[in-house]
């Protein structure tokens, strides 16, 4: 595992798009997961402005997608609204179970991966799952509100797997994962031999 603590968000967004490029030409990946939610927002704001560092060619999965209540089909609609010109490069979801070659990730506050909980089977790699009390408050949803989402086991197959972190509201978290013995879904990642940590805290 190699930790990368960029000094701002510019050098954040820049270092991402470098270990894009180089992780995608080195395994010659024609798909790659990509994460909904804030802490991607300012890497798909460049991207929309200046350009990606990838091909139109290349086939973006979605990660993981709200699939009961009022914010069903939300994270669908993220990126039709922040990546509108990358939407034919998008397979979503439910649309293909195939996994794919590079991931991008966010750290969820409670150390979930999409929406890879803490408490379902580490080798869980897709399928419908029971958000957490915990989730669903964060993210303002309905009690009860399920999922269908990609998870570690799918994640553990890929050439190079990148964990983005933005803000220090997740410094807790970040800490946590990193310190031995932790069993949270994204400490198993730790697992991987070719894993990337991209942050802009200082730990």
């Amino acid at each position: 595992m190699e930790l990368i603590v960029c000094k701002d968000e510019i050098a954040w967004v820049e270092s991402i798009n470098t270990w894009l490029s180089i992780n995608i030409e080195r395994y010659n990946i024609s798909r790659v997961f990509l994460p909904a939610g804030d802490t991607p927002r300012p890497l798909y704001k460049f991207w929309e402005s200046r350009g990606a560092p990838f091909s139109e060619n290349l086939k973006l999965i979605q990660l993981d997608e709200i699939i009961s209540g009022l914010s069903a089909g939300s994270f669908r609609t993220f990126f039709k609204e922040t990546l509108p010109s990358f939407i034919n490069q998008f397979e979503f979801i439910d649309e293909a179970d195939k996994g794919a070659q590079l991931a991008v990730l966010g750290l969820g506050a409670n150390g979930h991966v999409a929406f890879h909980e803490p408490g379902l089977d580490k080798d869980f790699f897709s399928g419908c799952v029971n958000l957490s009390a915990d989730t669903i408050l964060r993210n303002k949803l309905s009690a009860g509100t399920r999922a269908v989402s990609y998870g570690v086991g799918a994640f553990l197959l890929t050439q190079a797997i990148i964990l983005i972190v933005r803000g220090e509201a997740k410094k807790n978290i970040l800490r946590n994962i990193l310190s031995a013995g932790c069993d949270l879904p994204a400490a198993q990642l730790m697992s991987h031999p070719n894993l990337v940590i991209i942050t802009d805290i200082k730990i």
